[in-house]
C-alpha cells in the first residue's frame, strides 16, 4: 500500500484534523508548536530603557508596531448558540471555510427563490389571459346555445311539413345550415374544453411555484413527493374529498401541511404522557458514571462515525457540538 507523506506542521489544519485535534487522535508532528512566553522585562530594563527606540509621537499611529491582528470570523447567522461555540473552536482557515459554503448556500436558495418566484409570475399571466379567453367562449357558447334553440328546436319534427310548405330544396337549405350551426357549437364546446384543461395546467404549474416559496419542505427533490403523498393521505382521513386534493392552492396546502404536523406531534405528546412510567429504581441504587455517561457517548460515536464516511464540514460542526453538549 502505498502512504501518503505527513502534512508539514505548519500547514493549516484540515477539518478532519481539526476534530482529531479536539479528540486527542492528532499525530504530534501536526500539533501546533506552543510558542515560547516573552520574558518579563527586569528592573534594569525598566529604569534604562534603548535611547535609540522610536518614540511615538502624536498623531502617529500608536499601533504600527504591534503585531498583526487576524480579523475575527463570525458564525453563519443561521447557527443557534450550541453551534457558534462549537464554531468558535475551530481554526480560523475552517471558520472561513464553512462561512464561504453557509453564503453560497444562501446565494442558491436566494436565486432558487427568485427563479420560483419568476415562473410563478409568469404562470400566473398567462393563467390569467386563459382565464380571459375562457370567459369570452362561456359567453359566446350561451349565446350560441340559445339561438340554436330558439331557432331549430323544432326543425326535425317540422321538416316534413316544411317540405310541404316550402318545397324540399329550401327545406333541405334549413337542414345544412341548421348542421353547420350545430357543428359551430360543437367546435366552440371543443375549444373551451381545451382551455379549461390548459387553464388548470397552468393553475397547477403557478401553485406549485408558489408552494416552493410557502413550503419548501413540500416540493423537496428527494423527500418532497412522499411528504405530499403523507399529507394526502391525511387530508382523505380528515374527509376531504379526494377529487378536490389534487386542485388546492399552494397557501390551503401549506396551512394542511404545518396543521398535520402540529395534529401529529401532539399525538405524540400525548401518547408519552399516556405511557406507563418505568419501574421505580431499587432504594439505594444509583446509576453508575457508565450508564450515566451512555447516551452522550452514543451521540458523540454517532457522529463520529457520520463525519468519518462524509468528511463534510457540516458533520464535523454536529461531531463538536455533541462533544460539547
Amino acid at each position: 500500500m502505498i502512504q501518503t507523506p505527513p502534512a508539514a506542521a505548519d500547514t493549516p489544519l484540515s477539518v478532519e484534523e481539526a476534530v482529531l485535534l479536539m479528540d486527542g487522535d492528532l499525530p504530534d508532528d501536526r500539533r501546533p508548536a506552543e510558542q515560547p512566553s516573552e520574558a518579563a522585562p527586569t528592573a534594569e530594563d525598566a529604569e534604562d530603557p534603548d535611547p535609540d527606540a522610536d518614540q511615538v509621537t502624536p498623531g502617529e499611529d500608536a499601533e504600527e508596531d504591534d503585531p498583526e491582528q487576524a480579523p475575527v470570523i463570525g458564525p453563519p447567522r443561521s447557527w443557534d448558540a450550541a453551534a457558534r461555540a462549537a464554531f468558535a473552536k475551530l481554526p480560523p482557515d475552517i471558520q472561513q471555510t464553512i462561512v464561504e459554503r453557509e453564503s453560497q448556500r444562501d446565494r442558491a436558495v436566494s436565486k432558487a427563490q427568485q427563479e420560483a418566484g419568476d415562473a410563478r409570475r409568469r404562470a400566473e399571466q398567462e393563467a390569467g389571459e386563459i382565464g380571459q379567453f375562457k370567459g369570452a367562449l362561456d359567453q359566446l357558447i350561451r349565446r350560441g346555445q340559445a339561438t340554436f334553440q330558439d331557432r331549430w328546436a323544432d326543425f326535425d319534427q317540422n321538416f316534413p311539413a316544411l317540405v310541404d310548405q316550402f318545397g324540399a330544396e329550401q327545406a333541405l337549405k334549413w337542414r345544412a345550415e341548421r348542421d353547420h350551426e350545430l357543428s359551430e357549437l360543437a367546435r366552440l364546446n371543443a375549444a373551451h374544453q381545451q382551455t379549461a384543461q390548459h387553464q388548470r395546467a397552468r393553475f397547477l404549474a403557478a401553485e406549485s411555484q408558489r408552494l416552493t416559496e410557502l413550503s419548501p419542505e413540500l416540493t423537496d427533490p428527494k423527500a418532497g413527493g412522499a411528504r405530499r403523498e403523507s399529507l394526502a393521505r391525511w387530508l382523505i382521513e380528515q374527509g376531504v374529498p379526494r377529487t378536490v386534493i389534487p386542485d388546492l392552492d399552494a397557501r390551503t396546502v401549506a396551512l394542511a401541511y404545518d396543521a398535520m404536523r402540529f395534529r401529529v406531534g401532539a399525538h405524540k405528546v400525548q401518547e408519552a404522557k399516556t405511557r406507563p412510567s418505568p419501574a421505580p429504581a431499587r432504594p439505594g441504587a444509583r446509576p453508575t458514571a457508565a450508564q450515566a455517561a451512555r447516551p452522550q457517548h452514543r451521540t458523540v460515536e454517532t457522529a463520529k462515525s457520520r463525519f468519518a464516511q462524509t468528511r463534510s464540514v457540516d458533520d464535523a460542526v454536529a461531531l463538536l457540538n455533541a462533544r460539547s453538549g
